[in-house]
């Protein structure tokens, strides 16, 4: 009988991240690139096992053995051989007896990731107390840099992959020249007071089409045929997310890089597998770079859909997949780790928010982002952010979070980014200082914003006036400001446009911490 093991890298942003040093994040992302296409082929291999790759990507992946000894020497084994070769990273594993179907046995192993993702893992061997120990990770120290720096064993080892660039190779291809993938913070950002940002992406109703590829396979389908379905889904989600990400690169980052003269790409891809994305970008080409791909990664879903899934016949598949986003703009020495939560968080707010703002529960999602810029040392969920910096005060509080924008050609009910963009233009326009003010009024005394507002269209040209009040008219439902839902697209945009305007020094912010 055969056998279904699945394994998972857990947290594999948070490993990669971790220390945040640039150069130690360009090897764990290399480490993670590996694990699956070269590292796991070459195990099977030296460990004479009949396995095959049923689907997978970076950090996880599904094999099916013919024995139940090749099942458990694998389970056995893989989890030390991914500690020797990076050390730090966990995984989770479940082996699943194939007794009726492939999608079965896989449902049931997910059932078991599940139930371990909570279990804790304890590092050994155990740290003694008079260890030394890095002060950035605080894991124990195994040497020593060239600088003098103590550093533990995960970092050392993702040192040896820092000058690999595989992921920035694989999304650009051949198309760099002479110019240079990052490896200190200082060469992605531009100025002592810039802002970078990290971006994070991941694709929606992939548990829709899992369910319609399931229901398909139960119609008496061969092991065989759903291995080649689920090989064919890996493959579009994977050439999907990566042929996105190397179109926004071409739109955005390499243009500045050639148009500029620069050395340096203002961007370091994170991670790049299946339809998660993770990039540190310069912070004025973070909307370019993300809205880019967004729109390609649901245009070529559905080109890679129709080449690889509609042939098996499946019913009810969807035409396409979209994506949502977050966006975390930090200072360059903020922490990347602290940077990527908010980032994740963002990208979480996103997804249930599009969802409920379709136009009907058959539609898709749409593509769309959220984003946020930190001006302080604190970090927390998206949420909690909203409801205390970005909420005014008084018995009738007014928003300053109006997102998602949208994107795709799908915007349901959301705001468009494009509309966001028009507004922040035709305010940049107005009196120097008179937006600022505006919105620091209105975070305290809704009433007196009124009459600044009334004010500020009174002194400005007939055509500047008439420019924003049209670029609000096709976000608010009262042309206004502010809706009658009592949120205010004034604050996003205002940040819209200092952030793209890539002007050093830090952003105001609205009286009271708004942020």
């Amino acid at each position: 009988m055969a056998w279904l093991v699945t394994f998972e890298a857990k947290e594999i942003q948070r490993y990669i991240l971790q220390g945040d040093k640039l150069r130690e994040l360009v090897g764990g992302s290399t480490l993670i690139n590996r694990l699956v296409e070269t590292y796991l082929p070459a195990t099977l291999e030296q460990l004479n096992l009949d396995g095959t790759l049923v689907s997978g990507a970076a950090g996880w992946a599904r094999l099916r053995f013919e024995s139940k000894n090749d099942a458990e020497t694998f389970v056995h084994t893989w989890p030390l051989l991914v500690q020797l070769y990076a050390p730090g990273l966990q995984v989770i594993q479940a082996a699943t007896e194939i007794t009726s179907t492939l999608p079965e046995a896989i449902r049931e192993a997910g059932k078991e990731l599940r139930a371990q993702r909570n279990i804790l893992q304890c590092a050994l061997p155990e740290t003694p107390p008079l260890a030394e120990r890095n002060p950035r990770t605080g894991l124990p120290a195994v040497g020593r840099t060239q600088k003098g720096e103590l550093i533990d064993a995960s970092a050392k080892r993702k040192r040896c992959y820092t000058e690999k660039d595989e992921l920035g190779k694989k999304m650009a291809g051949d198309e760099h020249g002479l110019h240079k993938w990052p490896l200190d913070i200082d060469d992605v950002a531009s100025g002592e007071q810039s802002f970078v940002a990290v971006v994070h992406a991941d694709g929606n109703d992939l548990g829709s089409m899992l369910i319609r590829i399931g229901e398909h396979l139960r119609k008496g389908r061969s092991d065989d045929e759903a291995i080649r379905i689920y090989q064919a889904l890996t493959k579009t989600i994977e050439d999907t997310t990566l042929q996105a990400a190397g179109e926004a690169f071409r739109r955005s980052v390499l243009p500045d890089a050639q148009d500029n003269g620069r050395m340096y790409f203002a961007l370091r891809p994170v991670v790049i597998g299946g339809d998660d994305l993770t990039v540190i970008i310069r912070g004025d080409l973070a909307f370019t770079f993300t809205s880019a791909f967004l729109e390609a990664f649901e245009r070529l879903s559905s080109e890679h859909i129709a080449a690889n899934l509609n042939p098996f016949g499946i019913g009810k598949m969807p035409a396409k997949l979209t994506c949502c986003a977050g966006i975390a703009f930090v200072k360059k020495n903020f922490p990347f780790a602290q940077a990527y939560e908010l980032a994740e968080s963002l990208c979480s707010y996103t997804k249930e928010r599009a969802k409920a703002q379709r136009d009907s529960h058959e539609d898709l999602a749409p593509s769309s982002l959220t984003f946020h810029r930190i001006n302080t040392s604190m970090q927390q969920e998206f949420e909690v952010i909203r409801d205390r910096e970005l909420t005014s005060k008084g018995t009738a509080p007014v928003s300053f979070c109006f997102g998602p924008y949208a994107t795709g050609a799908e915007s349901g009910k959301l705001p468009l980014l494009n509309n966001l963009q028009e507004l922040a233009c035709s305010l940049d326009e107005l009196p120097t200082g008179a937006v600022r003010t505006l919105i620091s009024t209105l975070y305290v005394d809704h009433a007196q914003a009124e009459t600044d507002w009334r004010r500020i269209i009174e002194i400005a040209e007939v055509g500047r006036a008439s420019r924003v009040k049209d670029a609000l008219a096709t976000l608010t439902d009262t042309g206004h400001p502010w809706g009658t839902d009592r949120r205010t697209p004034l604050y996003d945009a205002h940040v819209f446009e200092e952030l793209t305007r890539r002007k050093a020094g830090s952003g105001s912010e609205p009286q009271g911490g708004a942020a």
